[in-house]
């Protein structure tokens, strides 16, 4: 486990690092968010996928990133929302659906 958790901080530095490009793509968000949530460290991972809506808003992988992302921290609400944007702009993603259903059933 402490190798895994040393091979998880090591791909958290170089998503770090390579999110900070202007030409960062998604798919890097996506890793540094879920990278931090595999390390719990879910203020980081919430802040990221915030950032991650803030360049590409049009985009429903954000959004469903972002609702993980809040679930993860506790966010309840924020991430009911995040979850109803992302199936708003894609209606198609399979994920944001099951998790809205399973938070909107916790209730």
């Amino acid at each position: 486990e402490a190798m895994e958790d040393r091979q998880l901080e090591l791909a958290l530095k170089q998503y770090s690092i390579l999110t900070q490009d202007e030409h960062a793509t998604f798919e890097m968000f996506d890793g540094l968010v879920r990278t931090n949530l595999a390390l719990s460290q879910t203020e980081e991972a919430y802040v990221q996928a915030r950032d991650a809506v803030q360049r590409w808003p049009k985009d429903a992988r954000t959004h469903e990133l972002l609702g993980l992302a809040a679930q993860e921290s506790g966010r309840t609400e924020e991430a009911k929302k995040s979850y109803q944007k992302a199936l708003e702009l894609n209606p198609y993603l399979v994920a944001a659906e099951e998790q809205l259903d399973a938070l909107s059933t916790e209730e």
